[in-house]
Formats: C-alpha cells, structure tokens, sequence
C-alpha cells in the first residue's frame, strides 16, 4: 500500500514538474513563432507589392508587355498564398496555442488539489488505523486484568472468612490449652467418663484418592454439577446488567434477572443458559451472576460410606462455615480428572447418565466465538480521553 501511495504521488509530481512546464515553453515558442510569421508575411507583402509595380510599368514597354504580365502573375500567386498562410496561423493560435495554456493552467490547479486530497486521506486513514489498533490493544491488557481482578476478588472472599472463623476458634482453643495445664483436670472423671472414640471397621474405612474407582471419580463443574453426570438444571442471578450488541449468539440481561444454565460446564469463563420469562438463550459472563440462594433437594445430596459419629464430628467443627462458601469457588472450575468432594463421599453412578448425554447432543448450544471473529470483541472498554496533543483523541 505504501508503494502504491508513492507510486501515485511520484506520477503527480513528474506532470507537476516535468510535463506541464514543457507546455508552457511550448506556448512560449508558438507565440513568437507567430510573431514572426507576422512579421515574414508583413514584409511578403511588401516585397510582392514591388514587384507589381514593376510589372505594371513593364505593361507600359512596347517591347517587355509579356514580362510585365507575368510578374503581375508571379505578385498575384505568392500574395494569395501568404493570404492562406494567414489562415494557418490563426488556426495555430486560436486550435492549439491558446487551448494549451488555458489547459496547462487547470491541470496545475487540479493537480495541487488532488495531491493534497490523497495526502490528507492517506493521513486519516493512518490515524484510524493506528486508534483502531490501540483499542484492539487495550482491549487485550483489559481482558487479562479484568480475569485477574476476579480471581484476586476471589482470593479476598476466601481469606476474609477464614480470617473471620479463625478468630472466632482462637479465643476458644487458647481457653482449652489454659484448662489442660491445671494437674487435676489431668484424671478429671468427666473426661474419662466420655464416650470412647470408636474404633472403625476395616471395612469402613474411607477409600483413598488413588483407590477411587473411575465410575466414582468426578469432574468439578463451574455449578457444581452432580458427580454422577445428571440432569441437574442450575438457577442464576444476574448481579449486573449485560448487552449482547450485535452478536447474536450472547444473551443480555438487566440487574436481577434469573437465568436457567443449560450447559454448567464454563467454557473460558462463558456460561450458556436461558433467561427465565422469555425465550431468548445464548452465552453470557460466569462472573456477571451468582448461584441463586437455595437447597438442592435431599434426593441430591450424596450418600457417605463414612460413620456416623466421624460425620457428627466434622460437621461440630466447621458448623459455622457458611452454605453458600463453597460457591465461591465454582467461578473458577477445577481442571483434574478428580474433585475434592470425591475424597471423602465417594457417589454411587447416575443411571440417567445417558440420557443426560443424549439432551446435551440435542441442544448443542451456539459456538461462543466463530472462526475468524475477534476473540475479544466483547470486551468492554471505558472511554478515556488523552493529555497528549501528539496523539488522536480517544473516547
């Protein structure tokens, strides 16, 4: 394209510099060519006027009358043919010298104000250009930021209730090591009246994480989907407003509105679903909604193999663990072949697995981003506006 630009101007500038100014001397040397020709013909006239008069006067010999009458002849013939010559000369000014130097003055303006078009819109093409590049760019960092921004978010949620249950247990802990440096509490009889730890089975032990058989080994879906692969169908809240534009494969939503999450598995942090009330479905942010508050039905929750009082215990230990905590970590999917609760309450396979795969092939949802479309397209930017006079507004 540049050497096109070039090209382009190169040939502007040699009929600028070299062509029409060639023109110009060529109307410069037909003028005075004509002002000779004048000139030759004022003195032809001259000239063949003399020899009429000697030709008359030759008329007037009784010996030279034939001389005379043809040097009349003679004046007569070159007189008519300077009158013709007159013609072309006329013809040479008015045909060609004439249309030469108006034409040579319009092409120059012409010119001038077509170099200067090309110049000015190569110069907003190259501006556009460089704005559209730098929004792709910003585009691209604000992506990366905005992941990052909610993990960290994340990380703060997680650590701010665990500092919170740490420093609810720390007061009781430090009360229970005070009592037990007093000797008599040492053989207190209410200490050996309790109830005995029981002692497990051998076949009841936990199965470990590498002895999990691989129809109970479940993969951590982004709502927690069940480990036995059924038709769980998960409720969302939106917590901000989402426009999906011109792409018609994303769905948009207003500051409270619930959606129905037909495909729970994220797919680089996209979930797809339908909005409740309306018929419209598509892909939309995981991070723009929240798990709607609820409890799933007993049915669901999983069966332990472990004892009862192992259950009573742990359960003692972490009761003021809020429900909805393990949600904050559904944002982001686990990525291992293995999930976490399959350590400790190991599920007994859905027999609705295959059906569940049959819907999913059914309604094979829309693909996020085509091939050959602008990955972050969706990304939204702030409009910003720039201090810096050198460079093109920004908003």
């Amino acid at each position: 394209m540049e050497q096109s630009y070039r090209s382009t101007i190169s040939i502007y500038k040699n009929i600028l510099e070299q062509f029409n100014p060639a023109l110009e001397n060529l109307v410069y040397l037909g003028n005075n060519y004509l002002r000779t020709f004048h000139a030759l013909s004022k003195a032809a006239e001259v000239y063949f006027k003399a020899i009429q008069k000697i030709g008359e006067q030759a008329l007037q010999s009784s010996t030279s009358q034939m001389l005379g009458q043809i040097l009349i002849q003679m004046s007569d013939t070159h007189r008519h043919m300077n009158s013709d010559l007159e013609v072309v000369a006329q013809t040479f000014h008015k045909d060609l010298l004439q249309h030469i130097e108006k034409n040579t003055k319009l092409d120059m303006q012409f010119i001038k104000e077509n170099v200067r078009r090309l110049q000015s819109e190569m110069q907003a093409f190259v501006s556009e250009s460089q704005r559209a590049a730098a929004l792709e760019e910003k585009r691209r960092y604000r992506f990366l930021a905005e992941k990052h921004q909610l993990l960290s978010s994340t990380f703060l949620q997680v650590y701010s209730r665990a500092c919170g249950i740490i420093q609810s247990k720390v007061p009781k802990w430090k009360e229970q090591l005070e009592a037990s440096r007093n000797p008599s509490s040492r053989h207190s009889p209410s200490l050996l009246s309790a109830s005995p730890v029981p002692v497990r089975p051998p076949d009841s032990q936990p199965p470990r994480h590498g002895s999990l058989p691989a129809s109970q080994r479940s993969r951590s879906s982004s709502f927690g989907e069940r480990a036995g692969g059924g038709s769980n169908v998960f409720r969302v809240q939106t917590i901000v407003p989402h426009s999906a534009g011109t792409n018609r494969t994303l769905l948009g939503f207003n500051l409270g509105d619930i959606i129905t999450v037909l495909i729970p598995e994220a797919q680089n942090g996209w979930l797809y679903g339908k909005l409740e009330g309306s018929s419209m479905s598509g892909w939309f942010p995981e991070a723009f909604v929240k798990p709607l508050e609820g409890v799933r039905d007993p049915e669901e929750l999983p069966t332990s193999t472990l004892p009862q009082s192992w259950i009573l215990a742990f359960s003692s230990s972490f009761s003021s663990w809020d429900l909805s905590f393990p949600l904050l970590f559904r944002s982001f999917p686990l990525r291992s072949s293995h999930s976490v609760d399959g350590l400790d309450c190991p599920r007994v396979p859905s027999k609705r697995c295959p059906t569940h795969r049959k819907s999913a092939v059914q309604e094979q949802p829309p693909e996020l981003f085509p091939r050959g479309t602008n990955p972050f397209a969706t990304v939204k930017l702030r409009p910003t506006v720039t201090n810096d006079r050198s460079a093109p507004i920004i908003q």
